[in-house]
């Protein structure tokens, strides 16, 4: 019987949220919206209360910790850091605004126009940047960047290419998604273009090695969510496949209704966002243990080290108000 964890408290907004972050260890929670107002929320409080608001005027594109520091990208200004106190620490401003935000040892930050920036901790941009930028995945040596002309770049951590893997095919190709595996390798999702009749989707995963590859399998879906554990490598697929890299060969390990949203890997539970609802699937009973139902579709889950939960997601419906921040504790 599958059971359904009970929801520990539901933070109510008043615009959609479009990005959150759990820090680590403190139990706060970073909530991001459409109206360029994040608020940081002590969850460990009785009544979750807010403890910092920080106003940037323009919609949030992402947030995230930097040990203590709350930064921050908005659609319109650029990245930003602040301190608990909500005073600003340091600022870049991008003139065509931010799209996607990474932060681990340094700050990856991409601009709407594709072009890549990498900076240290207390602000300092590095003098090598990237242009005509798709996306960006952090990998254990640098960076993963898929381009516009539908190459992939492998960085090192100053974001000096290493390996650029070509274009396949004479019709071309669509880079899904790249990310890092297990035991140092990485994985290119694509999706090729044939000229045989019945045969135009070409839905393939590589592993590399370094620069080498040393697997490609067909897939029966496209990537939409990756995450590893020690050695362990989850896919979530747009045909609501789960998927466990196994010595680099996919195995399906089950399948949902709809696409996959959202992953994330804690201990033996795979949750697994996906439509209106996440799941906790087992790696050792191979079934689902648990669900939650949420009040939109699951665009993200966050958890802390301590397992408790966040996740957010809209309903799509313009006719109704914002959807809370779901709150839980594995």
């Amino acid at each position: 019987m599958v059971a359904t964890l009970p929801v520990i408290d539901a933070l109510h907004q008043t615009s959609s949220v479009t990005a959150i972050a759990m820090h680590p260890t403190s139990g706060n929670l970073l909530i991001g919206n459409g109206d360029g107002l994040v608020q940081c929320v002590d969850l460990n409080s009785e009544r979750n209360d807010i403890v910092a608001k920080i106003h940037v005027n323009s919609k949030i594109m992402d947030v995230a910790w930097s040990a203590n520091k709350i930064v921050i990208l908005d659609e319109t200004n650029g990245l930003h850091v602040y301190s608990m106190s909500e005073k600003e620490v340091w600022t870049s401003e991008f003139d065509a605004g931010g799209a996607q935000l990474i932060v681990g040892k340094q700050i990856l930050a991409l601009d709407g126009i594709g072009t890549l920036r990498q900076f240290t901790l207390d602000g300092q941009e590095y003098p090598t940047s990237q242009r005509e930028v798709r996306s960006a995945s952090n990998d254990s040596h640098g960076a993963l960047l898929i381009m516009e002309d539908q190459t992939v770049m492998r960085t090192d951590e100053n974001l000096n290419p290493v390996f650029r893997r070509q274009q396949r095919g004479d019709i071309g190709e669509d880079i899904v998604a790249v990310g890092q595996s297990i035991g140092g390798s990485w994985f290119v999702a694509r999706e090729g273009h044939a000229l045989v009749p019945g045969d135009e989707e070409a839905l393939e995963l590589e592993i590399y090695q370094n620069d080498l590859m040393v697997s490609r399998e067909e897939i029966k879906g496209r990537v939409r969510a990756s995450c590893t554990r020690n050695d362990v490598h989850i896919l979530g697929l747009d045909n609501g496949n789960i998927v466990s890299l196994n010595s680099n060969q996919p195995e399906v390990l089950t399948t949902f209704q709809y696409p996959i949203k959202s992953l994330k890997i804690v201990e033996n539970t795979v949750l697994v966002g996906t439509w209106f609802y996440i799941y906790g699937w087992d790696l050792e009973t191979s079934e689902v243990s648990w669900q939650i139902e949420h009040k939109g579709m699951v665009d993200d889950i966050q958890v802390d080290e301590s397992g408790r939960m966040a996740f957010y997601g809209e309903d799509q419906n313009d006719w109704t108000g914002a959807e809370p921040v779901g709150v839980g504790n594995l």
